[in-house]
């Protein structure tokens, strides 16, 4: 299991808080890219807004989104944050 994204500080600062969670249970690409897909349009954001957040094209923010682009460790916690959220990959499930 992989964690990515932030956890959110508190107001004392001295215990982060966590934000929502999205759990994915497989390392696929395409089921990875459709639960941000769907969380994203869950959240009423744009594509284009998400990857202007998380400093990626549009168009590569769609071939994650869609499978056709793997996901690196840096990229997922890129997109969890601009999504402000914490993403778990189970892997071998």
């Amino acid at each position: 299991m992989m964690e990515y994204g932030a956890l959110e500080p508190t107001e004392s600062e001295s215990e982060p808080a966590p934000k929502q969670v999205l759990e994915i249970h497989s390392a696929d690409p395409v089921k990875i890219g459709y639960a941000l897909r769907q969380k994203r349009e869950s959240m009423g954001l744009s594509g284009t807004a998400v990857a202007r957040m998380a400093g990626i094209s549009q168009a590569q923010l769609s071939r994650l989104e869609n499978g056709r682009q793997g996901f690196r460790a840096a990229r997922l916690d890129m997109l969890a944050r601009a999504l402000g959220i914490l993403v778990v990959v189970h892997y071998g499930e």
